[in-house]
């Protein structure tokens, strides 16, 4: 009874751990404003890929004050307003508009979000 038991607790921490390790998005939509087109991602690597970049995207100092954005990302609850550059990328969080991020070396994020991967 004791090993059963000892079983079960070993595979319950299991399935939390492995349900722990997994809280990355289901997909991504991403809408270029321009035209109203949305396109949905949903390959792990690539939501993986944009996640990360958003993570570790470096603060901009001083006042927002930006143009119309070019696309509208959304991953679960956040939404994010994307401007793409030729390597580097700008978002800010619509949550907090008054904090703009960049993101630099964002070829992969480029090709992902225009659908050209």
């Amino acid at each position: 009874m004791q090993r059963q038991i000892g079983s079960l607790t070993f595979i319950l921490m299991f399935i939390l751990f492995v349900a722990a390790c997994s809280n990355s998005a289901k997909e991504i939509k991403v809408t270029d404003i321009s035209n109203n087109t949305t396109l949905v991602i949903s390959e792990l690597k690539d939501i993986s890929t944009i996640e990360k970049a958003i993570r570790n995207a470096k603060k901009v100092d001083g006042i927002v004050d930006v143009t119309t954005p070019q696309y509208s990302i959304q991953i679960e609850k956040e939404n994010y307003l994307f401007w793409l550059h030729n390597q580097s990328a700008t978002f800010i969080n619509k949550q907090n508009s008054e904090t703009l991020f960049q993101i630099e070396n964002a070829d992969k994020i480029i090709k992902i979000t225009r659908g050209t991967r």
